[in-house]
């Protein structure tokens, strides 16, 4: 995709879609919810699974004792935020919806 941290920070529609696809709601999973292979797809804020294309859900799963998203392996899970009325899982690369990488 070649892009940049200046490019990005210069192309808020971007940059808004990629933070939009790190971005699930409106439950909240715990790591503990993680189901094991072959996982399930949850929405994020880019669409859902009632969409036309589901090209931006998020694959979650639990594989040989790591949590891992599209790929991505959880490296911290469950920071409570806001009197656990949200959760962040940090991950340990940055995941590009697949419609931008078409």
């Amino acid at each position: 995709m070649g892009l940049s941290i200046d490019g990005l920070i210069n192309n808020t529609v971007l940059l808004t879609a990629i933070l939009s696809y790190h971005v699930h709601v409106p439950n909240v999973y715990l790591a503990a919810d993680a189901p094991a292979s072959p996982g399930i797809n949850i929405s994020t804020l880019l669409g859902d699974s009632t969409s036309i294309r589901n090209d931006n859900m998020l694959h979650v799963e639990a594989t040989n004792g790591m949590i891992m998203v599209n790929g991505a392996k959880v490296v911290r899970a469950d920071i409570s935020v806001n009197d656990n009325a949200a959760v962040i899982h940090i991950i340990d690369k940055v995941l590009i919806p697949p419609i931008m990488m078409k």
